[in-house]
């Protein structure tokens, strides 16, 4: 009882590294139950070295360490390696510039599938941090409750595109990145200083221009959707615009210089996606075809699987939008129960249409791929919009809402309408059943899955009691947290190819916390039952 306590009293002095460490270690500590219920190195023979990873990559990597350890760094700038010989400052500024790339220069050649593993699972945890950074830095994580700050982090780090692409973790590095370079956008649009944006963005160009320029685009929305409330301040329209286009100047003009930072980088880049990447499909074309159902959009927002029984090669995909269910219902309430500015609430449908058309229309998505369809990996930059649509959650969650019956009544119907939809619909990616793998691994651990059960009922039950006890305050509510780490986030992978040095196939899990509170007159935000689906 008195090291309990004593726990409590040490998470409450040291709160922001508590929060740190748990949105860090949370994302990290899901995916190695994945991982090991699926068989995953080192829990299995199973690799994720699939795809692109074990055709190029892998190269890659022991290129730059034989390179390195060599002492002659010439070949970074030309190599006799790379086909009949050719330059290589390309393939290093896109694939090799990642500071977790010197996992695979220290680690033997004999032992690779434990880098890759190391590089995969440690961005889990940075990428939960960055985004856990973002929150209290800008949105007063630290006030908002303890467990608000780490479920958002692990969120974006466990969204859609960052599971199903385990195969592609150059992409990773950005979606480190995102998050700091928002922080260091909002300080230089409130009139802070312009050096730490300008070198985030120029890190962040550095690390992976590809994401680096979709990131670019996202920051011109973000920008004009922060600045937007400036639009309200008491004056003429000439005053009015003068606030909101001054600080987006000011924006742009940094901007550029971040990327000049790293212009000597660009061109190579630039030359060597336009020439070498493959490209699906005719070039710049507008027309106002959809390249996919909107409506089959919804599919991703449930429990989804990475789809590789569609034309996957040639495309186009579904993007991968997933977030889970408890970020997902806080976005949908931002419209309604946020405390922001209703310029921003504007802004925010509108960069949400702006994403749905990039998504429905070819000449908009190639926008944002820079002029091509990308061969496989549709809609690269749908990570973003899972971002922003957490980053929106959180703002809801932390004013409190209060949900009117009516108001419950109202969200509950629109999903329980969308979920009909995509159950009616024949998606090979969505299971309608219990996987076999999760029945055969709920059936080997059954005791010890029971054990674990039971001491996390016991043990929450314990905390609450406890929790009420102290605060000598009554109270209506059961805080019930299940991690519903078994069969929600995701199928991608039960659908996805792994490399057991040969295929891969499985799947992983989400791990939405399911939240279910009782009031005893109106509804409050955590009183919601999701659905399976949502």
């Amino acid at each position: 009882m008195k090291l309990y306590q004593r726990l409590l009293n040490y998470i409450e002095a040291n709160r922001k590294m508590s929060i740190y460490i748990v949105s860090s270690t949370l994302p990290m500590l899901i995916m190695l139950v994945v991982w090991l219920c699926i068989g995953i190195y080192p829990f299995g023979s199973k690799s994720l070295m699939a795809v692109d990873f074990g055709q190029q990559y892998i190269s890659f990597y022991g290129f730059l360490k034989s390179t390195i350890l060599s002492g002659d760094w010439s070949g970074f700038l030309y190599s006799f390696t790379k086909s009949l010989g050719g330059d290589m400052l390309g393939v290093l500024a896109y694939y090799l510039l990642s500071p977790f790339n010197l996992i695979y220069v220290i680690t033997p050649l004999s032992h690779f599938s434990l880098a890759v593993f190391l590089t995969i699972w440690l961005r889990y945890g940075a990428i939960g941090m960055s985004f856990a950074y973002l929150l209290i830095k800008r949105y007063r994580g630290l006030d908002a409750t303890a467990w608000l700050v780490p479920l958002m982090s692990t969120a974006y780090a466990l969204s859609g595109m960052l599971v199903s692409y385990q195969m592609n973790p150059i992409f990773y590095d950005a979606m480190i990145m995102l998050p700091l370079v928002i922080v260091a956008l909002e300080e230089l649009l409130d009139g802070g200083k312009p050096f730490r944006y300008i070198w985030t963005l120029a890190l962040t160009i550095f690390t992976q221009f590809y994401m680096g320029y979709m990131i670019s685009l996202f920051v011109a929305m973000y920008a004009c959707f922060y600045v937007s409330p400036r639009l309200s301040i008491v004056g003429d329209w000439r005053q009015k615009l003068r606030n909101f286009f001054s600080p987006l100047l000011k924006a742009f003009i940094y901007s550029v210089i971040g990327v000049g930072l790293v212009a000597v980088l660009l061109y190579p880049v630039v030359l060597n996606l336009m020439q070498s990447k493959g490209q699906v499909g005719s070039g710049m074309e507008f027309s106002f075809a959809l390249q996919i159902n909107p409506f089959d959009i919804l599919s991703k927002l449930t429990i989804g699987g990475f789809d590789t029984s569609s034309g996957w090669s040639a495309g186009p995909n579904l993007p991968n939008i997933y977030i889970g269910a408890l970020a997902l219902f806080g976005f949908i309430l931002y419209f309604r129960f946020a405390e922001t500015h209703r310029n921003q609430k504007i802004g925010a449908c509108i960069i949400l249409v702006i994403f749905f058309v990039s998504f429905i229309n070819e000449f908009v998505s190639k926008i944002w791929h820079m002029g091509q369809n990308p061969a496989g990996f549709f809609f690269r930059f749908s990570w973003i919009l899972s971002f922003y649509m957490i980053l929106l959650a959180f703002q809801t969650f932390k004013s409190k809402p209060k949900i009117s019956y009516r108001s419950f009544i109202i969200g509950l119907s629109i999903l329980i309408a969308a979920a009909v939809y995509v159950l009616s619909q024949s998606y090979s990616y969505i299971s309608k059943v219990q996987p076999m793998i999760v029945t055969s691994f709920v059936r080997q651990y059954l005791l010890l899955i029971l054990c674990f059960v039971v001491l996390l009922i016991a043990g929450i039950l314990f905390f609450c009691w406890k929790k009420w006890q102290w605060s000598q305050k009554k109270s209506n509510w059961f805080y019930g947290y299940f991690d519903n780490c078994r069969d929600d986030e995701y199928h991608p992978i039960t659908t996805r190819v792994f490399s057991d040095s040969g295929s891969i196939d499985s799947y992983c899990l989400d791990s939405n916390l399911i939240i279910f509170c009782f009031t005893a007159k109106s509804f409050d935000v955590d009183n919601i039952d999701y659905s399976y689906y949502f």
